[in-house]
């Protein structure tokens, strides 16, 4: 499954941000280190990137105006989202990284790792899409409103 890396704001921001055309001054908070800072500095090097330890203190900055736009993965903003403090942000985009989302097993059990792989691929796709949405879709704040409600799901 791939995670879409999103562009989160506060409720004053309106439309879908492109990442090419902001200015150096516009401070943009990204987990560092991570892959998406990564990338983030690789293809967008004019960005003003803010490095936090936690996703939680990306969005903290937005809420003190310290930045304009946090980059979180869209289970951690699901998960995030759901507090009360995060209730007023919402998705102005996405950056275009997906970040492959895996299932682990353990190595003393080998056997257990063919089990989950043949469970997976026997999942009809509507009931996968069904699970995509019930666990991994998180409900954004003004949704109908915010990028990234799009089917963004894809198994491997």
């Amino acid at each position: 499954m791939r995670v879409p890396q999103l562009v989160v704001s506060d409720q004053k921001s309106t439309g879908v941000v492109e990442l090419e055309k902001l200015d150096s001054q516009t401070r943009v908070a990204v987990r560092m280190p991570s892959a998406t800072a990564d990338y983030l500095r690789g293809n967008y090097p004019h960005l003003n990137l803010q490095g936090v330890p936690i996703e939680r203190q990306a969005l903290q900055l937005l809420l003190s105006q310290q930045a304009v736009y946090a980059v979180i993965d869209e289970a951690q903003l699901g998960r995030l989202s759901a507090e009360p403090e995060f209730s007023g942000l919402v998705v102005v985009g996405d950056i275009g990284l997906p970040q492959l989302l895996r299932v682990a097993t353990r190595r003393d059990w080998p056997e257990l790792a063919g089990i989950v792989e043949s469970a997976l691929r026997a999942i009809p796709a509507k009931d996968l899409e069904q699970l995509h949405n019930q666990w991994l879709q998180p409900k954004y704040p003004r949704l109908s409103e915010s990028l990234g409600s799009g089917k963004t799901f894809a198994c491997c």
